[in-house]
């Protein structure tokens, strides 16, 4: 670079003053990385093999491992951090020049200049470019998240389906039985023919469900096994053979907000891009008076003698001023999606504790009240069996009725492990962890 030192003594002088400059009413988070970790870690390589009965948890671990999702999310991180580097990049100087003749002579005219205005703006644009880097690593951070979410309700999705599948069969076991006593008990002629429809509509019926709810089931495995990013042998998992029990617990409306403002990466984006709006506002300010601002040094040759001398251009602000309202409008946008993002966020967990109240609520009235009633008329109903009081097909109807309300305990209890789930993607982080969950 040819600019001589004294040239850029602004650069020294006044470098720094657009930095610290920003918007009144901005706060600032700060950047280090060390603030809060980047979590989930989607940078992840290391092989993870599914032994014994998928878990939740092992499912995510595997996803993250394994899942191509994740290594997409892991490039676009690399990719925020390159354009991070861009915001303190400086352009190179130009070198331009001019031949022409005069009366005298030849005459070569030559001149170097940089833009100086780079220099003053470079530590505001690097901390503008930090603003812009830590709104994509939450942004990244949170479909990461988000990843993580829709596995593990593929995962109780898919386990709710196999277990109400296996449900299914005692169920087709059952009007099956009831189809084929009503057969023995039509050809002896004791009863009509329409009885013998009857049944044998049940047991149809039954049999078309379960090869639905197998199909089901199967397709939501499928989907599993995408989100886990695993084929071949490593999709040749097995499943445990109940869910969860209902923990218990208890949440606390206020806090469960508390959690969510404080952990939720979308609202961490809200505010760090109502930084960067900031930030940008500022150096469209400054920019408009010093922008395009350039030192240089220029050298003359004419009748065999050379002449130097320092250069200099400065922009005209006569038409800028637009860039200025353009950013202004753009952090009173972000300062308003800011707040309407904090108060969705609240409502959005309020929500979703109902939705996981309202569901825990349902399993506890299955597992309390429904099923020790339909076990106990079923208990009754054997006993007026064996006095010959009641008939086979009312104790395989009670035994029908008995498996039905298992099935819609085990629909229930599925329901809630989702809802968790979605609680806790409400919220930003797990909850406390139970007996059984993982």
């Amino acid at each position: 670079m040819v600019t001589n030192f004294w040239l850029l003594w602004p650069v020294l002088v006044f470098g720094g003053c657009v930095a610290g400059q920003g918007v009144r009413g901005v706060s600032t988070p700060g950047l280090s990385d060390g603030d809060r970790p980047f979590l989930p870690p989607i940078t992840a390589t290391d092989s993870v093999k599914i032994t014994g009965a998928l878990s939740a948890d092992r499912a995510v671990a595997v996803a993250f491992a394994h899942g191509n999702r994740m290594q997409l999310l892991a490039a676009e991180l690399e990719l925020a951090g390159a354009e991070r580097a861009e915001y303190g990049r400086i352009d190179d100087p130009v070198l331009g020049g001019k031949l022409g003749k005069s009366p005298h002579g030849s005459a070569l005219e030559l001149e170097i200049h940089q833009e100086v205005s780079q220099f003053i703006l470079r530590p505001a644009r690097t901390l503008l470019g930090d603003a812009e880097f830590a709104a994509a690593r939450e942004r990244i951070s949170g479909r990461a998240r988000a990843e993580a979410m829709a596995v593990r309700i593929a995962y109780y999705d898919v386990l709710r389906k196999y277990i109400d599948t296996a449900t299914l069969r005692l169920l087709v076991e059952s009007v099956e039985a009831a189809f084929a006593l009503a057969q023995t008990l039509h050809e002896a002629g004791n009863i009509s023919e329409l009885e013998l429809a009857t049944r044998q509509e049940s047991f149809e019926s039954a049999r078309l469900e379960l090869a639905r709810s197998e199909s089901a089931a199967a397709a939501q495995r499928e989907l599993l096994n995408a989100l886990m990013g695993v084929w071949g042998h490593d999709t040749q998992w097995t499943l445990p053979d109940h869910l969860p029990s209902l923990p218990e617990e208890k949440f606390d409306v206020v806090d469960l907000e508390a959690r969510a403002v404080a952990n939720r990466a979308d609202l961490h984006v809200a505010k760090f891009e109502r930084e960067a709006s900031g930030r940008a506002l500022a150096i469209a300010r400054t920019e408009r008076w010093i922008g395009g601002m350039e030192l240089g040094l220029s050298a003359e040759r004419e009748e065999g003698a050379w002449t130097f001398g320092p250069s200099f251009a400065v922009r005209l602000p006569l038409f800028s001023g637009t860039e200025v309202r353009r950013r202004r409008a753009d952090y009173l946008r972000a300062q308003q999606a800011l707040a309407v993002q904090a108060v969705e966020i609240r409502a959005e967990v309020r929500a979703a504790r109902e939705r996981l109240l309202a569901a825990r609520e349902r399993v506890a009235h299955y597992r309390d009240v429904l099923l020790p009633l339909k076990q106990r008329i079923v208990r009754l109903v054997q006993r007026e069996y064996n006095f010959m009081l009641s008939s086979p097909f009312d104790l395989l109807d009670a035994r029908r009725a008995e498996i039905a309300a298992q099935r819609e305990h085990i629909s229930a209890l599925g329901d809630y492990w989702i809802a968790r789930v979605q609680l806790q993607a409400a919220i930003g982080e797990k909850l406390a962890s139970t007996t059984g969950e993982n």
